[in-house]
């Protein structure tokens, strides 16, 4: 808050009546001064130049405050100045009392970035989950449903905001399969519908977003270009509509800090603190608690869990069949073949059986879309691309043409079919994708406003 408003608040609320000469001079005795004086910025170039020349690290505070070198920089920059304009024009003088240098303490062992970020981090995450809880912003519900935030409004009723989530994930799968196909400008097309939903999704602060982001950040990270978006958004997001201590903020700003390798680890460690938090608050059998918690377990884990959701709530219960569906991913990670194809076939013949009906499909297709990428793994590609077919047909039953994981698995579809140099039919299936693509509003009316602002972004 400016000064000036400091003395009106001052003034109004309390009576007090003194200078702004007062005010300044009470301010600097306090140390309450944050903002940063030329000559201090200018007193630590020099000292960072000199203790430079002699092979000495430097660490400075101004009144107790950490100050990077960095911020050095982009604050003669501002100026007009480069640190070697205001190195050439040093003049010997004393370091100003407020700055303070020092010799930063090295560990004789490298800590790896992922594993310095904070554990209060994590905490403040868990916090995050309590505190929506407890103010009524996330509304818990019956075990089968995901909980929601009051911030949906009428959206949830229809289903509105649990497509788009969906629809995210859809989204940037295909991105990532087209990236790797080298089609670098309908991926970006991708990205950017995938980006405009995140946006959109963002201030309502839904319980599932951040599992759902961090998620693909651990998924995608061998494909980085991804990942940094999706934090870039979070991080700008962040900074123009959070307070500076807000999770989501504090997350996207320790992503930066890392390099893309480590992305995966942190992801997994934020998730495994979200799903301690919706656990606690929820209970470990509710529909959000397993989705969160089953997408970062190990495989062993996994198997004890489903062992547990089958005697608990039943084989055919959805929650039950998340689960096993995440055990088959997992599996599929580690490429037991054997195994997928086991669980695989356990999980289809159980999917008949689900409840709700509506339900059957999606579980189906999914099913045959993992034991698709089994057969593709291993090599029997001919297989591969004839379950992913009967995946794909099962989907748009479930979901219709327009739905996004059919899109992208259409694209998976057409790489498989150029592995097996099967021009003709690569044709009609990049045809089938590009007449979904093109035709967003007939399809999908709801999409509309969303594909006119990535149309808008990318002219």
């Amino acid at each position: 808050m400016a000064l000036p408003k400091v003395m009106q608040h001052m003034t109004k609320e309390h009576g007090f009546i003194t200078s702004e000469r007062a005010y300044k001079r009470h301010i600097k005795e306090w140390g309450l001064d944050k903002k940063n004086k030329e000559n201090e910025m200018r007193a630590i170039v020099r000292k960072h130049a000199e203790r430079k020349a002699n092979h000495k690290s430097s660490e400075f505070q101004v009144r107790g405050q950490k100050i990077e070198y960095s911020e050095m920089v982009r604050y003669f920059a501002r100026k007009g100045f480069s640190i070697d304009d205001v190195v050439a024009r040093r003049k010997t003088s004393a370091t100003p009392e407020a700055v303070i240098c020092f010799t930063p303490i090295q560990s004789p062992i490298a800590t790896p970035p992922v594993f310095a970020i904070p554990g209060s981090i994590f905490a403040t995450l868990r916090d995050y989950v309590n505190g929506s809880f407890d103010s009524g912003t996330w509304i818990k519900t019956d075990q089968m449903e995901d909980c929601y935030s009051i911030k949906e409004g009428k959206d949830h009723t229809f289903g509105f905001i649990s497509y788009h989530v969906r629809l995210l994930s859809s989204c940037t799968g295909e991105a990532y399969i087209l990236f790797n196909l080298h089609e670098h400008e309908e991926a970006k097309i991708s990205q950017n519908l995938a980006l405009a939903i995140l946006r959109h999704l963002l201030p309502l602060e839904l319980p599932q977003i951040l599992q759902n982001v961090f998620t693909l950040i651990a998924s995608l990270s061998d494909q980085p270009r991804i990942p940094w978006a999706l934090i870039r958004t979070m991080a700008g997001f962040g900074e123009l509509h959070l307070c500076q201590k807000h999770p989501l903020l504090t997350i996207a700003k320790a992503f930066c800090k890392l390099n893309e390798s480590e992305f995966a680890e942190l992801a997994e460690k934020c998730l495994r603190a979200m799903a301690e938090g919706f656990g606690n608050n929820l209970g470990p059998m509710h529909a959000t608690s397993l989705r969160t918690y089953s997408v970062q377990a190990t495989s062993d884990s996994l198997r004890e869990l489903l062992q547990r959701c089958q005697a608990e709530i039943g084989i055919h219960d959805p929650r039950t069949l998340t689960v096993h569906l995440q055990l088959v991913s997992k599996l599929l990670d580690e490429r037991q073949h054997q195994l997928v194809r086991l669980e695989c076939h356990n999980l289809l013949s159980t999917v008949h059986m689900v409840q709700p009906p509506e339900s059957i499909l999606e579980f189906r297709a999914e099913g045959l879309y993992l034991l698709a990428q089994n057969h593709k793994m291993f090599s029997d590609l001919d297989l591969a691309v004839m379950t992913l077919r009967e995946a794909i047909d099962v989907r748009i039953r479930a979901r219709g043409p327009a739905d996004a994981h059919v899109r992208s698995w259409i694209v998976m579809l057409r790489l498989w079919l150029m592995e097996l140099g099967r021009e003709e039919e690569v044709a009609e299936v990049r045809w089938w994708y590009y007449m979904l693509r093109n035709a967003p509003a007939e399809l999908q009316p709801e999409l509309a406003l969303l594909y006119e602002d990535v149309t808008d972004t990318d002219a």
